[in-house]
This record gives C-alpha cells, sequence and structure tokens, in this order.
C-alpha cells in the first residue's frame, strides 16, 4: 500500500511527532523522491528514493534528552542496471544541553 501511494508523487516529505506523556515522544519521518532522467544524451540515472525513520524521544531531565531511532533506506533503480539497494541503521543518541552561567 505504502509503495503505491508514494509512486502517486514525485516529492513527499512526512513528519509526525507526538508526545506520549511528559518524558516519552515519538515520532515518523518519512521522504521519498522520484528522479526521471529527461536528457537523452546521459546515461539513465532514474530511481526512486525512500527512507522511513521511527524513533522515540525521552527527556530524563530538563537539560538531558535521549534519542533512539531506526532508519531505513531504500534505492529502487529503475533503468541502466535495474535493482534495489536497502540500508538499516540504529542510533542512539544523547544530547546534554548546558545551562547559561
Amino acid at each position: 500500500f505504502l509503495k503505491k501511494f508514494i509512486n502517486i508523487f514525485d516529492n513527499i516529505h512526512i513528519k509526525l511527532r507526538m508526545q506520549v506523556t511528559p518524558i516519552i515522544g515519538i515520532a515518523l519521518s518519512l521522504d521519498s523522491v522520484s528522479i526521471d532522467e529527461i536528457n537523452d544524451n546521459v546515461l539513465d540515472y532514474s530511481q526512486t528514493y525512500t527512507k522511513v525513520i521511527p524513533a522515540m524521544n525521552f527527556s530524563l531531565s530538563r537539560n538531558l534528552s535521549f534519542r533512539a531511532e531506526y532508519i531505513y533506506i531504500e534505492q529502487e533503480y529503475v533503468s541502466l542496471s535495474p535493482g534495489i539497494s536497502e540500508t538499516n541503521r540504529f542510533a542512539i543518541n544523547m544530547k546534554y544541553n548546558f545551562p547559561s552561567i
């Protein structure tokens, strides 16, 4: 379903964030770009690029936050050498804001 929905548009960017509790928040980011090469004088690198990032945010204190996210990237080449390239990553970030003096 998601693949058919994305193919309708050339470029789509969706970002959703929701604070579940005062400490926990969730986020979802979706980016998709369809690139069609129209110049006959160059190699055809037409492709569809899709990136999906679900994440959880934790506010541990006023100055300390923590984020865990999964990053999925898919590149589908439709010409030259057709195929799909997928990337999966998991990232953990910790952020501390030093108090002003």
